[in-house]
């Protein structure tokens, strides 16, 4: 059914993926870094006020549980089916 060619072209594509989106998380971790010799304000109340992390922390915790429930329930029916 698969030949070598076929699960080549997989790994490529997972590791292809993985190399890329890796990529983007490092642009996106540097994104706020602030220019080579700025000064904070020392009088601000909040200086973290720019960076809103916890505001959609919900969404990737539902995004995160039906990813789960999406493969244990594909695994189930794999293993009903065969």
């Amino acid at each position: 059914m698969y030949d070598i060619k076929d699960k080549n072209m997989k790994k490529n594509i997972k590791y292809g993926l993985l190399f890329f989106f890796g990529i983007l998380m490092n642009f996106a971790a540097f994104a706020q870094e602030e220019e080579p010799g700025e000064i904070e304000d020392p009088t601000d109340p909040d200086p973290t006020d720019a960076l809103p992390v916890n505001d959609y922390i919900w969404v990737l915790i539902i995004l995160g549980l039906a990813y789960v429930f999406y493969k244990v329930r594909k695994k189930h029916i794999q293993q009903m089916n065969g």
